[in-house]
């Protein structure tokens, strides 16, 4: 029988590996804060704005616990992350490369520069994060992370969701023009509507847009539900396991 462990971990924000980079932001910023851990680390600057304790550590750590205390099956590891939990749900994708089978951001991009990690690893580890399948939901109507890319209503600056998919549909070696698809959970209150990058030689690209503002999620459970038929899909048509985290 098939069963979902969900882990929800709420703080002050998470560590997306953007600290200290004074090129993500313009110098009219608000919101910027160096934080202690940071600060213990010299890794203050002028676009700080979250934590720099070690999230992909914890993570690792949360993964290697649970699998240790539940009967969990590696191969089917996800992520869902809002808002700067998009962004880490992006962060670990490069930085945890093959660890997951999907990953569904929402509502948020990489900050401008970080499209293929903070070290490159979408690129550096390409065999690895072929393995990872990509879904991103946003709001069509976003100001505090605006899908277009480019500045925020604070002055952050992101990368577009075009840019952003786009990364992942050259790494899948799918067509690098997505198209619009139908799926069970289109329309509905908010007009949820669906473009896929085809033709992938591994896994899927795909994102969605529906009406609402920053921090609207689709309606539910239409939301909920295409998010757990997507990561069925990529389960069922996997063509490599994922790396497991002590390899």
């Amino acid at each position: 029988r098939q069963g979902h462990v969900d882990h929800v971990q709420t703080d002050s924000g998470w560590n997306c590996g953007t600290a200290g980079d004074d090129s993500t932001c313009l110098p009219s910023t608000r919101g910027a804060e160096c934080m202690r851990s940071c600060a213990k680390l010299g890794r203050c600057g002028r676009c700080n704005w979250s934590t720099c304790y070690d999230d992909v550590a914890f993570v690792k750590q949360l993964l290697a616990t649970l699998a240790q205390n539940l009967c969990l099956d590696s191969s089917r590891y996800y992520v869902v992350g809002e808002s700067n939990g998009a962004m880490l749900t992006h962060h670990l994708a490069s930085m945890l490369p093959g660890v997951f089978r999907a990953v569904a951001p929402v509502f948020g991009q990489p900050l401008l520069g970080y499209s293929v990690g903070q070290r490159f690893q979408l690129v550096a580890d390409q065999r690895d994060v072929r393995r990872t399948s990509l879904l991103q939901l946003h709001d069509r109507s976003d100001t505090v992370i605006p899908w277009e890319g480019g500045s925020s209503e604070d002055g952050w600056l992101y990368e577009s969701l075009g840019q952003a998919t786009g990364v992942w549909a050259a790494l899948h070696k799918c067509d690098l023009e997505a198209r619009p698809i139908t799926t069970p959970f289109d329309g509905g209150p908010k007009h949820m509507a669906c473009r896929e990058y085809h033709a992938c030689e591994s896994g899927r690209v795909m994102y969605c847009f529906y009406d609402g503002k920053h921090g609207n999620w689709p309606d539910e459970p239409r939301a909920s539900n295409l998010i757990l038929s997507f990561f069925d899909s990529v389960s069922l048509v996997a063509r490599t396991a994922p790396r497991l985290l002590h390899k």
